[in-house]
């Protein structure tokens, strides 16, 4: 593993962390048992007349469905909780936007010092120009609100339906809400894993296509993570090479390429690695040790080769 990776995986861990600090379930369990309290007698009543044969089973689930969580009470519960979780994905995703920055500004420069590296072994001395800056579209989306409003108002309105159905207690059923959490978890990891690998391959894209302007003849080479979890169609692609300005042969111009089919792109843990005139770059294990603070972009790096001023973008 270079050091750009184990960078970039570095501060997916701490993204995971805002993520599980960030999407909680206190609102919304306490929401569903103020709501639950409010009708306890009618539950009650209904379930003890389940009990006396007064009405049957399927009668009570319709009266769940029809009376309980139908009405405009239930509707602005279910409004406002499925609000308050969109908010908390909003806030949760904009919130590791700067770290996603750190991530494609680390492996842009270090992609450059890899490369200015490479090139000296057949003795040309280049010089890259760094970067402290990225790119808007690297940032990661939390998607349409209207859309994420919609998906929690059904998976609530199901996960409260079944703890109903089943007969369990007002806090068990608002327990239920955690399910919600969890998967509202998943899918900011999800995103947030995307946004990563896409982050660190367009900044070595980025750095190649730097390299090519002054002169450096640069191939991006596809490497896949050999392990179970690699879809069949990635580990195909390992050691595949091509021009700067073709796509590989599944179609994406580089991992976790935004512009590629979803079933290609989410949860890629694929790597980019340049050849630059036949040599490949990018395996690096380790860096100068401040490259990953924005410092090091207006600063020499300590190693004996790279004698120049650095420049600023």
């Amino acid at each position: 593993m270079d050091a750009g990776r184990r960078y970039a995986d570095e501060v997916l861990k701490r993204i995971e962390e805002q993520i599980g600090d960030g999407i909680t379930s206190e609102y919304a369990e306490k929401k569903i048992k103020e709501y639950l309290n409010r009708h306890k007698a009618d539950i009650e009543k209904m379930q003890q007349a389940v009990k006396d044969g007064e009405i049957t089973r399927s009668e009570y689930y319709r009266w769940i469905d029809r009376v309980l969580l139908r009405g405009k009470e239930w509707n602005k519960v279910r409004e406002d909780i499925a609000e308050d979780y969109t908010e908390q994905m909003a806030r949760t995703i904009v919130g590791i936007g700067a770290l996603i920055k750190l991530v494609y500004v680390y492996n842009r420069n270090y992609t450059s010092y890899t490369i200015e590296q490479a090139v000296r072994k057949i003795g040309k001395k280049i010089d890259i120009k760094r970067v402290k800056n990225n790119p808007k579209s690297i940032l990661p989306k939390s998607g349409s609100a209207s859309k994420n409003k919609f998906w929690h108002r059904q998976r609530l309105q199901m996960v409260i339906r079944n703890g109903m159905r089943k007969g369990e207690s007002i806090d068990k059923i608002a327990k239920r809400v955690h399910r919600v959490t969890g998967m509202d978890r998943v899918a900011a990891t999800r995103t947030a894993r995307t946004a990563v690998t896409s982050a660190e391959s367009r900044a070595r894209i980025d750095s190649m296509y730097d390299a090519q302007k002054i002169g450096v003849h640069m191939m991006k080479r596809w490497y896949a993570v050999k392990d179970e979890r690699t879809r069949t169609s990635h580990r195909i692609l390992d050691g595949e090479t091509v021009p700067l300005d073709q796509k590989f042969s599944n179609g994406l111009m580089r991992p976790a390429d935004p512009d590629g089919d979803p079933s290609e792109v989410y949860n890629c843990r694929c790597r980019l690695l340049g050849v630059a005139d036949g040599i490949e770059v990018g395996e690096i294990s380790t860096a100068p040790k401040n490259m990953g603070r924005l410092e090091w972009i207006m600063e020499k790096p300590k190693s004996k080769p790279m004698k120049k001023k650095w420049r600023d973008e």
